[in-house]
């Protein structure tokens, strides 16, 4: 398809873990309708690697900037702002919730703030991957040191979430997002 796209490629651990995970995050995406969540368009395997595919144009608007981004060009947001943005990545979650999603990789590169708009909760389906990416015969730190995509998730994971990466649940999320 013509445009621009957002990709995570994380390591492939093997082969039936790339289809449960393909199809974990298919579901994922199909059972989520919300305008903050931005969908995945494609999941899969090539060359060793398990690969997130996103619209890169978050939802028609090329001139959205992470979260990091605006925090790291003009300092920290207001007490207001912060949290009138907060509230609304916790409806897209919500949202998530109520259908049984859970994002599990909130962190302020998974939001983005759209010109005059509301924010935009990105890489749903990451946290999903990545918790069926473990190896079993390896930490969750294993796999996300290996995944450097996903390196950031760390700052803002849940303790559950580094002891069990199956913990996926409203707690992870809340938590994550009381860190961002």
């Amino acid at each position: 398809k013509p445009g621009a796209f957002a990709v995570c490629a994380l390591p492939l651990r093997s082969l039936w873990k790339a289809r449960q995970a393909k199809q974990l995050a298919r579901a994922i995406s199909a059972r989520v309708k919300h305008p903050a969540v931005v969908p995945l368009l494609e999941v899969d395997s090539a060359n060793g690697y398990h690969y997130l595919v996103w619209d890169g144009g978050v939802g028609q608007q090329p001139e959205a900037e992470r979260l990091t981004d605006r925090v790291g060009a003009h300092g920290p947001m207001g007490p207001g702002e912060a949290a009138a943005l907060l509230g609304h990545v916790a409806g897209a979650l919500d949202a998530c919730h109520a259908t049984g999603t859970f994002h599990g990789a909130v962190t302020p590169l998974a939001v983005a703030l759209q010109p005059g708009g509301l924010p935009l909760l990105l890489d749903l389906g990451a946290g999903a991957l990545l918790a069926q990416n473990v190896a079993d015969d390896e930490s969750f730190f294993d796999t996300m040191s290996a995944a450097q995509a996903s390196a950031n998730v760390l700052t803002y994971a849940a303790p559950e979430l580094a002891s069990d990466p199956q913990a996926l649940g409203a707690a992870v999320d809340q938590y994550a997002l009381g860190a961002v």
